[in-house]
C-alpha cells in the first residue's frame, strides 16, 4: 500500500470514528469534558499527536468553568530539553504564566490556562461573529480546526500573543520559530485538544542556538560569526529568508541559501561537502545565474577566523578545519594506462567550459578529463579567487581514478576570501 492510498484509508477510518462518537452523544447525555477527552482520543490516532504528560493534557481546570459565563484557554507548549536555555530567552520577556512544568523523556513541557470573560470574548473584532458564535457553542464546536486566524485570536485573548507568530504556520515568533517544539490548545466548548503545531520527533544531531547579540536563532558557530562579520562590516543580511525551487531530471527540490545580502547576493557556508549540498549549490547557480551564490567552506573560514576573530566582538571559538575532497574522474581509453597512484595532478580552468575544472597530470601535461559539474563550481571559485589547491591521483581502477583535492599547505597562511570580506 503506497502512502497516499494510506494516508486515504486513514481519514476514510478517522471520519467513521468520528460520525459514531456523533451519533452517540446525540443519543447520550456525554458530559462536555469527557466529549472533549473522547475527540482527543479520536483525533490524536488520525493526526498523531505528541505525547502529553497527564497533568499536561488534564482538562480539570478547562472545564472548571461553564463556557456560557467565560472562555477558558489552555495553552501547551514542547520543546526538547537541550533547546531550553535558548527557549527560556523568549519565556523570560514574558509574562510568568506558563507556570505548570513536566520534564520528561529529554522534553520540556509547559501549559497555562486563562480565563476570558465571555462579554471580552463577544466583543474581540479580529474574529467574525459568526466564527465566535460557533466556538462558543458545544453543539458545533467540533466544526473545523484550528486555522490561523482561529489561533490568532485565541492567542490574541491572552498575556502570552507576543510569544507567538506565523511564519507560514502557528508558531514561537521569529527567530524561535526556528527551535522543533509543538503547540496545543485546549478550550471548555467540548471540542478535542487542538494540534496547532507538531513537534517533529526527529533529531536531526545539529542544535540551534539563540545569540542575544544578533536576535537571531543560528545552527552552527560559523553562521553566527559570519552573522558578525557581517555587522562589522556594517553589511545588511538576512539568515535563510527564502527558499528556491530546483529542477532536476526527474522531480524537483528544493534549496534555501544560508544569507541573503541584499546588496551582494546569496552566501552557502559549508562545514562538509556532501552530494547533496554540491548538487544544490550547482543547480542554483545553472538555474539562478542572475543570482550571485558565494560559497563558504573550511578553507576560507580559517581565512575569516585569522582575520577577524580578534575584532568582531562576541567571536564564538569554532572548530575549523581545511577541505580534504575526494573527486571522481572517469578516464577516457587511452589516458588509462597514462594514470598511476600518486600521480601529481594540476586543476587549470576549462578551456572548454568557462565554468569547468579541467585535470591535467603534472608529468607531461596530459589533460585526462573534466572534473564533475558538482566539484568543478567550488573549485573553480576558489581559484578565481587566488587560492592554490594541491592534487593528486589517490585511486584508479579501470576507467575511473579519484583525485584528493586539497588546499596547498604553503598558501595555508594566505587570507583567501571574498572581496567583500576583505
Amino acid at each position: 500500500m503506497n502512502q497516499q492510498s494510506d494516508a486515504h484509508e486513514r481519514y476514510a477510518t478517522w471520519c467513521q470514528e468520528r460520525d459514531k462518537y456523533f451519533r452517540y452523544v446525540e443519543a447520550n447525555q456525554v458530559p462536555i469534558a469527557q466529549k472533549a477527552y473522547d475527540l482527543t482520543a479520536i483525533e490524536s490516532r488520525f493526526r498523531e499527536y505528541n505525547y502529553l504528560p497527564p497533568i499536561i493534557q488534564s482538562l480539570d481546570e478547562v472545564y472548571s468553568d461553564s463556557i456560557e459565563s467565560c472562555l477558558m484557554v489552555k495553552l501547551i507548549l514542547i520543546y526538547d530539553v537541550a533547546d531550553a536555555p535558548s527557549v527560556e530567552c523568549l519565556l523570560g520577556s514574558a509574562p510568568k504564566c506558563l507556570s505548570q512544568q513536566v520534564v520528561e523523556e529529554k522534553q520540556v513541557f509547559q501549559s497555562a490556562t486563562f480565563k476570558i470573560p465571555r462579554s471580552v470574548v463577544m466583543q474581540a473584532e479580529s474574529y467574525s461573529d459568526g466564527s465566535i458564535a460557533r466556538l462558543l457553542d458545544p453543539s458545533m464546536s467540533y466544526i473545523g480546526g484550528m486555522n490561523i486566524p482561529k489561533f490568532q485570536f485565541l492567542i490574541g485573548l491572552t498575556p502570552l500573543s507576543q510569544l507567538f507568530g506565523l511564519n507560514g504556520v502557528p508558531s514561537l515568533r521569529h527567530p524561535f520559530h526556528r527551535f522543533n517544539h509543538g503547540i496545543y490548545i485546549a478550550l471548555n466548548n467540548g471540542s478535542q485538544i487542538y494540534q496547532v503545531r507538531k513537534k517533529e520527533p526527529c533529531d536531526w544531531g545539529v542544535r540551534p542556538v539563540y545569540c542575544p547579540d544578533l536576535d537571531e536563532v543560528f545552527r552552527s558557530s560559523w553562521e553566527a560569526n559570519f552573522a558578525r562579520i557581517l555587522n562589522f562590516k556594517q553589511i545588511p543580511w538576512k539568515y535563510e529568508p527564502q527558499m528556491f525551487s530546483l529542477k532536476l531530471e526527474q522531480h524537483s527540490t528544493v534549496y534555501m541559501p544560508d544569507f541573503h545580502l541584499p546588496d551582494i547576493g546569496y552566501v552557502e557556508l559549508k562545514g562538509k561537502w556532501d552530494a547533496a549540498g554540491l548538487r544544490k549549490v550547482m543547480l542554483f547557480r545553472q538555474q539562478y545565474p542572475d543570482l550571485p551564490l558565494y560559497t563558504i567552506d573550511g578553507d576560507m573560514m580559517m581565512s575569516l577566523d585569522e582575520l577577524y576573530s580578534t575584532k568582531v566582538p562576541g567571536w564564538s571559538k569554532m572548530r575549523v578545519a581545511p577541505v580534504l575532497a575526494r573527486v571522481p574522474l572517469k578516464l577516457s581509453y587511452s589516458h588509462v594506462s597514462k594514470v598511476h597512484k600518486h600521480q601529481l595532478v594540476i586543476l587549470s580552468p576549462s578551456s572548454l567550459n568557462p565554468e569547468g575544472v579541467d585535470a591535467i597530470l603534472l608529468d607531461g601535461g596530459v589533460r585526462i578529463g573534466a572534473l564533475p559539474d558538482e566539484w568543478a563550481t567550488v573549485f573553480h571559485e576558489k581559484m578565481s579567487l587566488g587560492m592554490d589547491l594541491y592534487a593528486y591521483v589517490s585511486g584508479s581502477e579501470r576507467s575511473e581514478c579519484v583525485i584528493t583535492v586539497s588546499r596547498a599547505s604553503a598558501d595555508m597562511s594566505n587570507i583567501v576570501v571574498h572581496p567583500f570580506l576583505k
